[in-house]
């Protein structure tokens, strides 16, 4: 039996004859003009009327066009500008409809210049053409530092962090102990040094074979001409070559660099996997879960491989995929002309290749389980939550918000936003607080909000629940200044630690409350103990993302000497006193003649060194 067509037309159905039969993108938005979701396609007319025919069919479809008030297109000269436009759009206005990649950071990698003499390894998160060498990237920054430390353990490339070598008189300790050939102070020459260099780069592109035949060649070299002390150099390198590849995993005899893409999904969640392979050897991996999405596995993987490699990306000489998108002429075209030649994307049968698509389909599966449980944990405690506090609906992103000082003053404030249970790290923010009177933290509240509010006006429609690091007066100020705002139904709650939460140990038995407004007493989570640990979880989250601004931004002034604070007294004659005393405590009682003994200190300043602490002294008796 066939369903009728409602009476009602959509505005937005009726204008599908209106479209182009070319190809673009196209956008749907709501009532509000919200972008709910951005799709591409070879023609926008039977794409967009694809979906009147498909509405009754597919669930979670249908529950978007319902929403549907209007849709938008964008032509394109090709479909390959339109893969390229949807990646940015879904970038731009991240529909909720759309899968979305939040981990788009550029991975850490290795850079040599051999343009510039005595070249360093330092470690770079962006590929420029700018004619040095970079090896990596590596999946993560444990990853990269764990290949320096032993590169720097086997070849004495220098160290010093600036890019340009500068002379020294002496050379530095890692001459001394056999870890720098210090170029800096004239003890290799120039040739001598970049042959390192050239070990260096074999041992990172993977030419490890033609690396050990060249050290053992060397050893006999210097053994023939009785070098005995240069062949030994050369017999430990060649040994710590041999120990190294022994705890590398190689998954393949082809010595290129690789990505392996897998994709496994079970009822409209999905994860995709992807295999770091590099010079042969298997680096490490990542994962992405992806709920309740109604793509299919093509359009996933289309759009994974758009959005991850459209930034500053490594680029592998080749992409193995589980599953080929319909695109992948367009994706090849575009990932070879960004890495500058040819980009090979398949999808192996058999052989070498299939091996590894087998390990990666493995790691997906086994990853995507773990995530399907810790969803289902997080789905109960967004129901505790909507039940407890008497919400209209589960809270999907929930931010926190807390204030940090140290001692009443260099007042920071961090707001982080959790989002189906997992840290949204990109729509965290920081607030250099401005208001007058630091020590009175409602104030601070205020301020954080009400600049977050006016600023961050998407980020704060997209909130199911606010909860405030603080007591009743932080919360009363919180509900004040939503009230104010466009945003007065956003539900408001807040965490405080008991009076005597110091006392307790056990962290289950914590003493923290949690408050609502328009009630007196604290509620009870003692029913969901998983509930409480998890508001406990955003609490800390903030409060690591605050004190870790401030440390960044006044560490300065963090760490700054009660010195600084006594006229005549600047950085040199502060080391000068420290080195001399050797504590503040020493230096606050010290004698005024024993002041004058430090070197080069005018007695001027030693009378104020001395009166400076005679007064404290006063002051705290």
């Amino acid at each position: 039996m066939e369903e009728k067509e409602p009476k009602n037309i959509p505005e937005w159905k009726q204008r599908l004859n209106d479209f182009p039969d070319s190809p673009g993108v196209y956008i749907f938005k709501d009532r509000n003009g919200d972008v709910l979701y951005v799709g591409k396609a070879k023609n926008l007319r039977k794409r967009v009327s694809s979906y009147t025919r498909r509405q009754l069919a597919d669930t979670k479809t249908a529950k978007m066009l319902e929403r549907v008030n209007n849709v938008d297109f964008i032509v394109t000269a090709s479909e390959k500008e339109a893969l390229l436009l949807e990646s940015n759009l879904i970038k731009k206005f991240r529909p909720k409809y759309n899968v979305i990649l939040t981990d788009d950071k550029n991975y850490p990698c290795v850079r040599i210049d051999t343009s510039q003499p005595f070249p360093r390894l330092e470690i770079v998160r962006k590929i420029k053409n700018d004619g040095a060498i970079y090896f990596g990237p590596f999946p993560s920054v444990k990853a990269v530092r764990h290949t320096l430390r032993t590169v720097k353990r086997m070849f004495p490339l220098r160290q010093c962090k600036t890019r340009k070598l500068q002379q020294r008189s002496r050379p530095c300790l890692n001459f001394q102990i056999g870890r720098c050939l210090g170029p800096c102070a004239g003890q290799v020459q120039e040739d001598e040094y970049n042959k390192i260099v050239q070990e260096v780069i074999l041992f990172l592109q993977g030419r490890t074979d033609l690396l050990q035949n060249q050290l053992e060649q060397k050893m006999k070299e210097a053994a023939e001409q009785l070098d005995f002390e240069r062949a030994a150099v050369y017999r430990d390198r060649l040994t710590d070559v041999q120990k190294t590849l022994q705890t590398q995993r190689i998954v393949s005899t082809r010595f290129i660099d690789r990505d392996i893409i897998c994709l496994y999904g079970e009822n409209e969640s999905w994860l995709v996997e992807i295999l770091f392979v590099r010079q042969g050897a298997l680096l490490d991996s990542r994962d992405y879960f992806f709920s309740n999405t109604w793509l299919t596995s093509s359009e996933i993987i289309e759009t994974f491989i758009t959005q991850y490699y459209q930034e500053n990306k490594f680029i592998p000489d080749e992409i193995l995929l589980s599953v080929l998108p319909d695109s992948i002429e367009y994706l090849t075209e575009w990932l070879s002309e960004k890495k500058g030649r040819k980009v090979v994307i398949r999808k192996p049968m058999k052989g070498e290749g299939r091996q590894l698509l087998n390990l990666g389909l493995d790691n997906a599966r086994k990853h995507f389980q773990m995530r399907k449980s810790e969803e289902i944990n997080h789905e109960e405690i967004k129901k505790q939550l909507q039940k407890i506090l008497n919400l209209k609906s589960p809270p999907a992103h929930i931010a926190c918000v807390d204030i940090s000082h140290f001692h009443g003053k260099h007042t920071v404030g961090s707001l982080v936003v959790f989002r189906e249970g997992v840290p949204f790290k990109e729509k965290y923010k920081r607030f250099r607080m401005m208001s007058d009177k630091p020590a009175n933290d409602p104030a601070m509240i205020a301020e954080l909000l009400e600049r977050f509010l006016a600023h961050h006006r998407e980020d704060a429609k997209m909130l199911d629940l606010l909860i405030i690091d603080g007591g009743k007066a932080q919360l009363n100020t919180a509900v004040k200044v939503l009230k104010r705002s466009r945003y007065p139904e956003l539900p408001v709650i807040s965490i405080a630690k008991g009076p005597d939460h110091w006392l307790t140990r056990d962290p289950g038995k914590t003493r923290d409350r949690i408050y609502l407004p328009n009630r007196k007493n604290p509620i009870s989570f003692v029913s969901a103990p998983g509930l409480l640990l998890f508001v406990q979880q955003l609490r800390d989250e903030a409060h690591r993302f605050a004190i870790s601004y401030q440390q960044k931004k006044f560490r300065k002034q963090l760490t700054a000497s009660i010195l600084d604070e006594i006229p005549g007294v600047g950085e040199k004659r502060k080391n000068e006193l420290l080195k001399h005393f050797g504590s503040i405590s020493k230096i606050a009682n010290a004698s005024l003649d024993d002041l004058l003994k430090v070197k080069n200190l005018p007695r001027n300043v030693a009378e104020n060194i001395h009166e400076y602490f005679q007064n404290i002294r006063t002051d705290e008796s």
